[in-house]
């Protein structure tokens, strides 16, 4: 974008059309965020990041954004985002990516029952991933989302099945950053399950729980279905990514996200 010289008088029409320019969709993705130097390495061609949701937060999903908009807006590398919803579903949010994303557009990705699910994976946070995916792939036309589940039951599905979903996808664009939120298991490295199948073929995987300094998250537990407190560590205020010397119950690094705040499902029943 070239402005005019600051020697120059701006006129009331030139102010309003530049406005429109710094409000527009591509440049409001070039606001990715503070993504940490630790991640540098997982923002490189072929890299792949396996990140154990703990579901039900708005922090996770942002943080994955924010990865997306520093690879595709700021370094210009194709990027690949893979989430644990349905498979039935990849029409719809392929759909839902190429719209202006309207109130009607997002109706229409809402439709499916994942969105009602209790567990939270189809959380408000992810429809504003989706979002902000949207809006990236418009501006910069590099960015691709992955549906990976094939049924509700994604702990015991088979995780075989979700990297072989993952990595035809890869095949067809090898050079992409790939970041997968999948549940927390899912990433664990030492069993044969997401993450541990993705390492069979590829190299540069890293499979990474998550940390937390406390908050809530929307979670089912014996009493209901709600906001929960959650505790955690605080490792500070600012989040961060540390890969570990060597595996420790099956992941190969954390990636803190510090304080959580709960998401609920995005189509809530009353």
């Amino acid at each position: 974008m070239i402005l005019p010289s600051p020697s120059r008088s701006f006129g009331p029409r030139l102010l309003l059309g530049i406005a429109v320019l710094l409000l527009s969709p591509g440049a409001r993705a070039a606001g990715c965020g503070s993504v940490p130097a630790a991640v540098d390495d997982r923002l490189a061609p072929g890299a792949v990041t396996v990140i154990g949701d703990i579901r039900g937060t708005q922090e996770i999903p942002r943080f994955v954004g924010e990865m997306a908009c520093e690879a595709a807006s700021v370094r210009g590398l194709p990027v690949m985002v893979a989430l644990e919803l349905p498979i039935d579903m990849q029409a719809a949010v392929d759909l839902f990516l190429a719209s202006p994303g309207k109130p009607t557009d997002r109706a229409a990705l809402l439709k499916h029952e994942v969105w009602a699910l209790p567990d939270a994976r189809g959380s408000e946070a992810v429809v504003e991933l989706l979002d902000r995916l949207r809006v990236l792939a418009q501006a910069t036309d590099l960015v691709q989302v992955v549906t990976t589940s094939a049924g509700h039951d994604v702990e015991r599905e088979s995780g075989n099945a979700m990297a072989l979903v993952v990595d035809q996808a890869i095949q067809a664009r090898p050079d992409s950053v790939v970041l997968v939120l999948t549940q927390a298991s899912h990433a664990q490295v030492l069993i044969p399950w997401l993450a541990g199948c993705l390492q069979r073929t590829r190299e540069n995987v890293l499979g990474v729980r998550i940390w937390w300094a406390g908050g809530t998250i929307w979670a089912t537990t014996d009493a209901n279905t709600g906001v929960a407190r959650i505790r955690g560590k605080d490792r500070g205020a600012s989040p961060f990514l540390k890969v570990y010397d060597l595996i420790d119950h099956g992941y190969e690094g954390a990636l803190y996200v510090g304080t959580v705040t709960a998401s609920p499902p995005a189509r809530r029943t009353k």
